[in-house]
């Protein structure tokens, strides 16, 4: 295979079959750029926004974000809402741990 064919990154298989062919340099730097994009969102794909509670008028949120986020609806309910590591992320779902990924970056760097 040569290049990075168009929704070629669906499964686990496909991250690892890539990842090898950039780390064995039979990909061309363009493509080990666009392989390392993948590998970053699914570690920042990981976090997700839940509701956290509502606040009163007034009311500070618990902290500064993006830990916290504050949104009002068209009726002035403010709810406070808590920034948290998804189950139900593309990492998660591919099968990948923080760890893995991590080391994957690591070992594109200066390919």
């Amino acid at each position: 295979m040569i290049g990075i064919p168009r929704n070629a990154l669906k499964t686990r298989a496909d991250f690892e079959m890539l990842h090898q062919a950039a780390v064995s340099d039979q990909l061309r730097p363009h493509e080990v750029e666009i392989l390392r994009r993948h590998w970053q969102a699914l570690v920042d794909g990981r976090f997700s926004y839940e509701v956290d509670r509502v606040l009163g008028e007034e009311e500070l949120a618990d902290g500064e974000e993006p830990e916290y986020r504050v949104m009002a609806d068209e009726d002035g309910v403010r709810t406070q809402y808590r920034l948290v590591e998804s189950t139900s992320s593309r990492m998660v779902a591919l099968g990948f741990t923080v760890q893995e990924v991590e080391t994957a970056l690591a070992e594109l760097e200066g390919k």
